[in-house]
């Protein structure tokens, strides 16, 4: 039980999932891992290589505290810090990263346990400056030749959570560029936004005696005033 819990811990960090993600031989984005006090010093360096960069506070949901650098064309140089978000502290760890053109976020949501890991749905994320907005699932041409891959990273972390005793659900979240190439970005070892929906729909749906549910892809358009 100590174990599952402390991988649990682990995986809801963007360190991390860092950390395993690359053991388990996903892509990622360039990193650096540091306390507040070193964040500037990895920020300058990316920037250098890269151009653009992300900070990431090792604990958040939902694009909080997230700071894309630089901000605007002739921003001040070099970068000292501010606008970090008060969180974490000075031991706080914070993750920065170059930032990728991503032109589709998405993601797979898993469970796992000791009869194996099983994807139960992957889909498109809506985001606004980082933070999520929406979602849509079943994954849509093109992107729908992505969930090959994204189920075989699910099942690579489900594997990493089990050995662990860990057993329930996860999301596995990613970006994808304009040219197709995937890079994985966090991990959420817990009901999400998604999974606590379809679990609710699923459990109503078994005790109505309605059988699997479905996803609904139509649109409906309200009727006009």
């Amino acid at each position: 039980a100590e174990a599952a819990l402390d991988v649990t811990g682990l995986l809801n960090t963007k360190a991390g999932f860092r950390d395993a993600a690359l053991a388990l031989g996903m892509r990622l984005p360039d990193g650096r891992v540091r306390r507040r006090a070193g964040v500037p010093d990895a920020v300058r360096e990316l920037l250098a290589a890269y151009g653009r960069v992300v900070v990431k506070p090792d604990r958040s949901a939902g694009g909080h505290g997230m700071l894309f650098l630089p901000e605007a064309a002739g921003a001040p140089d070099p970068w000292t810090g501010d606008g970090l978000a008060p969180v974490g502290g000075p031991q706080g760890l914070w993750v920065v990263e170059r930032r990728i053109d991503v032109a589709r976020s998405v993601s797979v949501q898993m469970e796992t346990g000791p009869d194996g890991t099983r994807a139960l749905f992957s889909g498109e994320m809506r985001t606004e400056g980082g933070a999520f907005t929406g979602y849509l699932s079943p994954l849509s041409a093109p992107a729908a030749d992505l969930a090959a891959t994204l189920e075989a990273w699910g099942h690579a972390l489900g594997g990493f959570l089990a050995a662990r005793g860990y057993a329930g659900p996860f999301g596995l979240d990613a970006m994808v560029t304009p040219d197709g190439e995937v890079y994985a970005g966090e991990s959420n070892v817990r009901r999400t936004a998604t999974t606590t929906p379809r679990a609710m729909v699923a459990r109503l749906a078994a005790r109505a005696g309605a059988g699997d549910p479905v996803w609904a892809t139509g649109r409906v358009r309200a009727p006009a005033a």
